[in-house]
């Protein structure tokens, strides 16, 4: 696997695994993109890169 594609694979899963746990901490409306972002330890444009919602990153 190329570099470029194993870091955007380990962004994607870690933005995944925040958004699971902070709508388990704080619930689907107390969960927004900037959190998700903070707690992935990610910029929100590599938030936006990945996903374009909530919605988005509930349906994967």
């Amino acid at each position: 696997e190329e570099p470029r594609n194993a870091r955007s694979r380990r962004t994607r899963e870690a933005l995944l695994m925040a958004t699971r746990e902070l709508i388990e901490q704080d619930g689907f409306a107390g969960t927004t993109l900037a959190a998700i972002a903070e707690r992935a330890g990610v910029s929100h444009r590599a938030l936006y890169l990945h996903f374009s919602s909530r919605g988005e990153l509930l349906a994967t």
